[in-house]
């Protein structure tokens, strides 16, 4: 990773204003060494060790900020996936907080979008288009159809209690639903593309979905009831994290998101209470991270390293990989990191060759609409 000079401050960041305030992400230096956790045997022991060096070192190595932050009455979040703070700053703060031997990099929070939905034009609704072009019935007629797995969502929220969501939904018993450990809000306020009020609120101990993205992406996944299967996994079990606002993140919420999946924690508790034998088998999520919208390598290489913790920890990454490009290279959103799985539509990936993806990464062909 590129250091950057004055301070190791972002330079985009140094032509703010005096008196302009910006979201920004502090990353610090020290990082957790988890190379032993290729020597530990089992999921869950994986993912304990994981989750323990994480928050240990973190914990360690950011009190001095913390008790800086608190001192002057600044409100921060702070990361153990990503050794991190997100604050709103202006420059003032800015060049305080790079001064502190701790930090490696001060960088802009970073806007993901969502990717489009891409709508199903089939009306046969007993077994979807997708479905039968991915060849799943094959791969259910074999005994695989998700049983025991769970997955996690990232998106605008779920509509948890639909009748294609609400008999996977981890949360669900039957007869009561307990949301605690099966979903989280990272979303507090609005984004700044948007205005008015969200409609459904904001930090909430109830899932819901603000753009009806997360649960079309979900059903997608899971959705399943009698003579309607439209996912891809129909006993699978789910649970979901809200990372956008009305269809715009950003580098702290999506990796807020990430960070309770890793260890998932009660509505009201922190990630110091997070219990990582709840995390589940496999993330799934779809996102544009375009340069006009501040999307750089910085956030990007931000987002890799919480990815690639979660992955030591024994949970698959699985990534729309945008809904564009019909010719070799003209894949993004994004395309690159490594050891993460990646998923085309059907129409897509008919014109584009294998060689168009890099050599370590997985490509797949899944339907999203």
């Amino acid at each position: 990773m590129q250091v950057y000079g004055q301070a190791n401050i972002d330079p985009k960041l140094l032509n703010m204003t005096e008196n302009e305030f910006k979201s920004v992400f502090v990353v610090l230096k020290p990082k957790a060494d988890i190379s032993a956790v290729k020597t530990i045997k089992g999921k869950e022991n994986k993912t304990k060790f994981v989750y323990n060096e994480l928050l240990e070192v973190a914990e360690k190595s950011q009190s001095s900020i913390s008790l800086f932050l608190k001192q002057n009455h600044i409100y921060f979040r702070s990361y153990y996936i990503v050794n991190a703070f997100a604050i709103k700053a202006n420059k003032a703060l800015i060049k305080k907080l790079a001064a502190f031997e701790e930090v490696e990099i001060i960088m802009e929070d970073g806007l993901f979008i969502m990717a489009d939905i891409q709508k199903e034009k089939n009306s046969d609704r007993t077994v979807t288009y997708g479905l039968q072009n991915i060849k799943a019935p094959q791969v259910w007629s074999q005994g695989f159809r998700g049983q025991n797995v769970v997955i996690g969502g990232q998106d605008t929220g779920y509509k948890w209690d639909h009748e294609q969501l609400r008999d996977r939904y981890r949360g669900w018993n039957g007869t009561t639903a307990n949301h605690h450990y099966n979903w989280h809000d990272a979303i507090d306020e609005n984004h700044p593309m948007h205005s008015g009020n969200n409609p459904c609120g904001y930090t909430l101990s109830i899932p819901c979905d603000d753009h009806n993205h997360g649960t079309h992406t979900m059903g997608t996944m899971v959705g399943n009831i009698t003579n309607d299967t439209i996912g891809v996994a129909p006993e699978a079990k789910w649970i979901g994290c809200r990372n956008m606002e009305r269809g715009y993140g950003s580098l702290s919420t999506y990796v807020e998101c990430f960070e309770w999946f890793l260890a998932p924690y009660a509505y009201g508790d922190g990630p110091e209470d997070g219990d990582p034998t709840k995390m589940p088998h496999v993330i799934n999520n779809s996102w544009g991270c375009p340069p006009v919208e501040g999307c750089n390598a910085l956030n990007i290489y931000m987002m890799e390293e919480a990815m690639m913790n979660l992955r030591n920890a024994g949970c698959v990454i699985v990534v729309s990989n945008g809904n564009s490009g019909g010719t070799c290279s003209t894949t993004f959103d994004p395309p690159f990191f490594l050891k993460v799985v990646f998923l085309l539509v059907p129409q897509t990936v008919q014109m584009v060759l294998p060689t168009s993806v890099a050599k370590d990464q997985l490509l797949l062909t899944i339907q999203t609409g």
